[in-house]
C-alpha cells in the first residue's frame, strides 16, 4: 500500500459532494437493427494507452434478431485496423466500446471468440442498453441455446465456421464445442478487468475465492500500484465522450479496486450508458463513475487487457444491467469512510491507512475486513503469531448510536484473525441484519500488535476457606493428594459401571455386593470430590464466595487470582454450578446443572426481537481478557417442567469479572450447595443424598400427556 498527498485531497473533496463538470459530447443519431444490413462497414472507438481516443474499423458480418442478452437482438462484425493490430484482437476492456455506421451509434462492443481474441466481435444494439434507465429487473444467469447459421461462412484465424453460438459467462466454452462441433464459432462475454492495486499474494488469492461466484463478469487482475493513491478530484471540466475509458469502482483509497471499459454514450441530461455487458449484474445500484488512464494493453494467452487506473470521478452508476452498466453525470456515489490505525509495539512503528467501499451489503462486510486485514499485514510486515489489541467504532443511519467494541485477541496463525468480530459486526448490520435498514457511513479500527503471546489457561479452581454449616455440609479438606486421588479414581470408574449397568441386574446384585457398592459410594461423597474433582460446600445467601484460581502463563510458572462473588440474597436454595472461566472461552461454555439427573444442559438459544438487542448482545459479550466467575440460577425450580410453557425465562446468572492483561482461556465448574432456612442443607436420606419433594417421584395420575402436574 502507497500513500501519496493527493488521497486526502480526494477524500475530503468527495465527502463534500464536489465532482468535476464534464464537457458533454453532442447529441449523435442511432441506428436500429432492422437498418443495419450485412457487409456495411463503419468505425469503433476505444483508448489501448493513456486517454485518447482512436478509431478502428468495423465490417457487419450478419445479424441476428434473439441471440443477444435477454434473447435480444445481437450484432456480428469483423473489427480491423492499427489500434486491433497493436491489440492482437479485441482486449479485456474495449467492452463498451461504441461502433458507427454512417456517423449512427449501433451499440458497443461485448462479445468475443473464446479461443482467441480474434478480429470477430458481437455488439450489444444501443436501443437494447438504452433500456437499462427503465429496466425492471436484471437477470445475472444467461444459459446458452442452439447455433444459429451465418448467412455465409466465416472464417476466424484462419478456421472456417458455419455457425454461431452465445456462451453465458457459466457455460463451458469447450465443452459447447464437443457438443456442436467444430465447425461453431462459440462467443463469449468479454470480461471487464477489475484492477486491484494494494493487496498481497494472499489477499489477492483470497479476494479471488470470494468473487469467484459473486463476480462472474469481471477478470481479477493485479492493477498498476495506484493503491493509496486515492482517486483524485479535478476541478477543472473533463471532456467525456463516447470511446473514452471509463471505469467502476468498489473501493479506492489503500486498497483500490477499479473495473476498466469503455463509454458508450452520453446525453446532454447527464446520462450515460457503458460497457456493454454487467459489471455485477445487480439492477438497481450505486457505484462511482471515473475515467480511467490506460497504462498499457496487457498481453495473455487467454485474454488480453487493458492495464488501467483510475483518474477522477465523475458519476454514479444507477443500474448494473446484462446489456450495460447506465448512470449519471450528476449524482454522487454512496461510499463508507474507514479510517485504520496500526501500531507495532514490536517495530514501535504506526502507520495510518483511509479507504473507501461501496455501500452494497453484499460485499461491504468482506471488503471492509480484507482491506484492514492487508494493513495489519502491511504495518506488521510479517505474517505469523501475536496478540492483538482491537478496537472499533461504526457509525450510521439507523443506529441509536455507534456500535463500539475493544478486544484483546491472541492469533495463532497470523494478525489478521484478531478482525473476526469486526467481521461478525459489519455482518450483523448487512447480510445478517433481518430487522431494520442501516446505512454505514463511518468506521475507525484502532490495532495494537506484538509478537509476545500474552495468554494465561486455567489450570485449576478451588474455594477459599468455605464455610462448613449445617449438617451434611462438606468443608474443605485440602487439596487431594495422588494417592487419594487413584483411588477415587478407580471409585468413579466403578461407579459409573453401576450407572450403566441393568436396573434389573442391578437389583439381582448379592445384598453384600450392593451393601459394598453403597459404602463405596459414601466414602466417595464423603472425600469430597466430585467427578470434576472439586469441592462441595455450602454457602447461605448473601455470603461472598472466594475462589482461588490457578493460571499458567506461555511458559512460565503458575500464578494465583483469587476472585469473589456475592451471592444474591433472594438466590433460591439447592444445589448448582459456580463456573470459573475466561472470557476466550466464554461462547464455548453456557448452560446450566440440572441436580435431578446430575447433568449439565447448554442454554437454549432465543432469537432477538429486534435490532437493538443483537447489537446489545454482541457489545456486551465477555471481552477475552477477563476472568469470570457465574453462579447459575436452576432453570427448574418447582415444575421440571417450566420449560415447556410459554412463559419460560432462561436461568438467571450472578457474576463477577475481573480485566486482566492477557488473554484468558479455560474454563472450571465447582458445585456449590445453597443452603436452606436456618442455614441447613436440604434433607438427606440415610446414605447421604438429598431427599426431593414427592412430588418429583409421583407416577403419571393426574392426567394424559408428558407433564403430570399441569395440564
Amino acid at each position: 500500500m502507497h500513500f501519496r498527498s493527493a488521497l486526502i485531497l480526494s477524500i475530503f473533496v468527495f465527502a463534500m459532494g464536489v465532482l468535476s463538470t464534464p464537457a458533454y459530447a453532442d447529441g449523435v443519431q442511432t441506428m436500429t437493427v432492422s437498418e443495419i444490413q450485412t457487409g456495411m462497414t463503419g468505425i469503433g472507438r476505444t483508448v489501448i494507452r493513456g486517454t485518447e481516443i482512436q478509431d478502428f474499423d468495423v465490417e457487419v458480418i450478419d445479424v441476428f434478431a434473439s441471440m443477444g442478452f435477454n434473447g435480444g437482438p445481437l450484432i456480428m462484425v469483423r473489427l480491423s485496423g492499427e489500434v486491433i493490430d497493436a491489440t492482437g484482437g479485441i482486449a479485456g476492456g474495449y467492452s463498451g466500446s461504441p461502433v458507427y455506421i454512417d456517423g449512427k451509434l449501433i451499440g458497443a462492443v461485448s462479445w468475443g471468440p473464446y479461443f482467441t481474441e480474434g478480429d470477430i466481435a458481437g455488439i450489444t444494439p444501443i436501443h437494447e442498453m438504452l433500456k437499462a434507465f427503465t429496466y425492471p429487473e436484471a437477470d445475472p444467469t444467461r444459459i446458452a441455446g442452439d447455433p444459429v447459421c451465418f448467412s455465409e461462412p466465416v472464417e476466424v484465424e484462419g478456421r472456417e465456421f458455419d455457425s454461431v453460438l452465445l456462451a453465458g459467462y457459466s457455460d463451458n466454452a469447450d465443452a459447447l464445442v464437443a457438443l456442436h462441433g467444430e465447425n461453431t464459432l462459440v462467443m463469449t462475454p468479454c470480461r471487464t478487468p477489475l484492477m486491484v492495486s494494494g493487496l498481497s499474494e494472499a489477499g489477492m488469492q483470497q479476494f479471488r475465492e470470494f468473487a469467484a461466484d459473486r463476480m462472474p463478469y469481471l477478470d481479477i487482475v493485479q492493477g498498476p500500484g495506484s493503491g493509496g493513491q486515492g482517486v483524485p478530484v479535478h476541478l477543472g471540466p473533463v471532456v467525456i465522450e463516447p470511446g473514452a475509458s471509463v471505469g467502476a469502482q468498489l473501493s479506492s483509497g489503500d486498497l483500490d479496486m477499479t473495473a476498466v471499459g469503455t463509454l458508450t454514450w452520453v446525453h446532454e441530461d447527464g446520462r450515460f450508458l457503458a460497457f456493454g455487458h454487467p459489471f455485477l449484474a445487480d439492477g438497481e445500484t450505486n457505484l462511482p463513475f471515473l475515467t480511467t488512464d490506460i497504462i498499457y494493453t496487457m498481453p495473455s494467452i487467454q485474454r488480453s487487457y487493458k492495464l488501467g487506473e483510475p483518474l477522477e470521478i465523475v458519476g454514479t452508476v444507477t443500474q448494473d444491467r446484462l446489456t450495460c452498466i447506465a448512470g449519471n453525470f450528476n449524482e454522487t456515489p454512496d461510499m463508507v469512510n474507514f479510517h485504520l490505525e496500526v501500531q507495532d509495539h514490536d517495530l514501535d512503528t504506526t502507520r495510518r491507512f483511509e479507504y473507501q467501499i461501496i455501500n452494497k451489503e453484499q460485499l461491504l462486510a468482506f471488503l471492509a475486513y480484507l482491506i484492514p486485514m492487508e494493513g495489519l499485514t502491511y504495518a506488521s510486515d510479517r505474517i505469523g503469531e501475536g496478540t492483538v489489541r482491537v478496537s472499533f467504532s461504526i457509525r450510521g443511519e439507523g443506529l441509536e448510536k455507534p456500535i463500539e467494541r475493544e478486544n484483546l485477541v491472541y492469533a495463532g496463525y497470523s494478525p489478521s484473525e484478531a478482525l473476526s468480530e469486526f467481521f461478525e459486526a459489519m455482518n450483523m448490520l448487512t447480510t445478517s441484519n433481518n430487522y431494520r435498514e442501516v446505512r454505514i457511513t463511518e468506521v475507525d479500527i484502532e490495532v495494537e500488535i506484538t509478537s509476545a503471546r500474552q495468554t494465561l489457561d486455567i489450570t485449576r479452581a478451588r474455594y477459599q476457606n468455605p464455610p462448613n454449616m449445617g449438617p451434611g455440609a462438606i468443608g474443605y479438606e485440602g487439596p487431594v493428594y495422588m494417592e487419594d486421588k487413584e483411588e477415587k479414581d478407580n471409585l468413579i470408574n466403578e461407579q459409573t459401571e453401576w450407572m450403566y449397568m441393568d436396573p434389573e441386574d442391578l437389583q439381582n446384585l448379592p445384598p453384600a455386593e450392593m451393601q459394598g457398592m453403597m459404602e463405596e459410594m459414601s466414602v466417595l461423597a464423603e472425600g469430597s470430590t466430585d467427578l470434576y474433582g472439586s469441592v462441595l460446600v455450602g454457602y447461605n445467601p448473601g455470603d461472598t464466595v472466594e475462589v482461588l484460581v490457578t493460571l499458567r502463563p506461555f511458559r512460565e510458572d503458575q500464578v494465583e487470582q483469587v476472585i469473589e462473588l456475592e451471592i444474591p440474597d433472594d438466590f433460591p436454595p439447592g444445589q448448582t454450578t459456580i463456573e470459573i472461566f475466561g472470557g476466550m472461552s466464554s461462547n464455548w461454555y453456557g448452560g446450566w446443572y440440572d441436580p435431578f439427573s446430575g447433568m449439565y444442559f447448554y442454554d437454549s438459544y432465543t432469537p432477538p426481537e429486534d435490532l437493538d438487542e443483537v447489537i446489545d448482545e454482541f457489545t456486551s459479550r465477555d471481552i477475552n481478557n477477563t476472568l469470570v466467575i457465574q453462579l447459575t440460577r436452576l432453570a427448574i425450580e418447582e415444575d421440571p417442567y417450566y420449560y415447556l410453557q410459554d412463559n419460560y425465562e432462561e436461568p438467571e446468572e450472578t457474576r463477577a469479572v475481573i480485566k486482566m492483561d492477557d488473554v484468558i482461556f479455560g474454563w472450571y465448574s465447582l458445585p456449590i450447595e445453597i443452603l436452606g432456612e436456618n442455614g441447613y442443607l436440604e434433607e438427606f436420606d440415610e446414605y447421604g443424598y438429598e431427599i426431593y419433594d414427592e412430588m418429583y417421584y409421583e407416577e403419571e395420575t393426574s392426567g394424559p400427556g408428558r407433564n403430570p402436574y399441569r395440564n
